[in-house]
């Protein structure tokens, strides 16, 4: 069943739903036999979407060290995971030839996905923050079988608990977006927590920058937080998510930050579309560019005008 939360598209993967104790649930998994096949959404052969299949292939091995055995009740699916199927994935160049296995050895099928949330089976000797029975949400391992999989290998700092306000599906839809968006303000850009600065995130009304707003202003409380969006209810939504202001990045956006006659800003979050930055960056690097530091959540090339600092 396909479902919708904010700007990410989820697929639950399991119509069952689990709620007992913690110590009730480990002494369930204990004693609950599987088969020793699972079903699983991936690709043999990289290519078109036609090479998208479900399959049964065995079940995850068990967990040794850090790594945890999770039953996926929710994945989310990211462009990530087209460019993955697609077989054109180059963020890192080297990619292909460190999942090659996957496809060459048995099962001889590479299960795709990154983002999920589920219930923790088991756990490997060297775990420490989970045990059996508790519920969480998390990263794959991008060299691994991935999410899209009844059950699936999880290194324990990938994971957190969900969010208990959070159903699976909701959940799922964070891991890959959040990290991002906390790894470009406060690991790339060093924002610091209470700094009198502004913001200005392009396309507020998408996933990662509905989930920038939230953090620059909620967990860094940053006093101006500017965002792009050009129809009404993306910018309520901006709003909603934290933005103090809102342009319209299909019009002049220097002219519509001057006017709002702000404090210099020191930050920038770029666009991540093709189109969005070939239109907008230009003038934003002349405008901006003597007192800001950028971060981009493109890959960098002559086309990707934000620059990490």
């Amino acid at each position: 069943m396909w479902m919708r939360t904010g700007q990410s598209r989820t697929l639950k993967a399991l119509d069952t739903s689990v709620s007992h104790t913690n110590s009730h649930m480990t002494n369930l998994f204990s004693h609950v036999k599987m088969s020793s096949e699972m079903k699983a959404i991936g690709v043999a052969q990289y290519g078109a979407v036609d090479n998208l299949e479900s399959k049964r292939i065995p079940r995850p091995s068990k967990p040794t060290g850090r790594q945890m055995r999770v039953q996926t009740k929710a994945i989310s699916i990211n462009p990530i995971d087209i460019k993955v199927r697609q077989g054109t994935y180059d963020d890192a160049p080297d990619y292909y030839d460190r999942v090659r296995a996957l496809t060459q050895e048995d099962p001889k099928f590479h299960v795709i996905g990154y983002d999920g949330a589920g219930i923790v089976l088991e756990v490997g000797p060297d775990v420490k923050h989970f045990q059996p029975g508790e519920e969480i949400y998390y990263l794959g391992n991008p060299v691994m079988q991935g999410c899209y999989a009844e059950e699936v290998l999880v290194d324990e700092r990938h994971a957190g608990h969900k969010p208990r306000r959070l159903d699976f599906v909701e959940s799922a839809a964070m891991p890959l977006t959040y990290g991002t968006a906390f790894e470009s303000l406060v690991d790339r850009l060093g924002i610091q927590k209470g700094e009198r600065a502004g913001i200005l995130i392009i396309n507020g009304g998408g996933g990662l920058g509905s989930i920038a707003s939230q953090i620059a202003r909620h967990y860094l409380n940053l006093p101006v937080v500017i965002t792009t969006a050009s129809r009404p209810e993306t910018k309520a939504f901006s709003q909603d998510m934290g933005a103090t202001h809102v342009v319209n990045h299909r019009e002049d956006i220097v002219k519509q930050i001057r006017d709002l006659q702000l404090p210099p800003m020191c930050h920038s979050s770029t666009p991540t579309s093709r189109r969005e930055r070939s239109s907008t960056s230009s003038p934003l690097r002349k405008f901006w560019l003597p007192l800001a530091r950028f971060a981009a959540s493109c890959r960098p090339s002559s086309t990707c005008t934000g620059r990490s600092s």
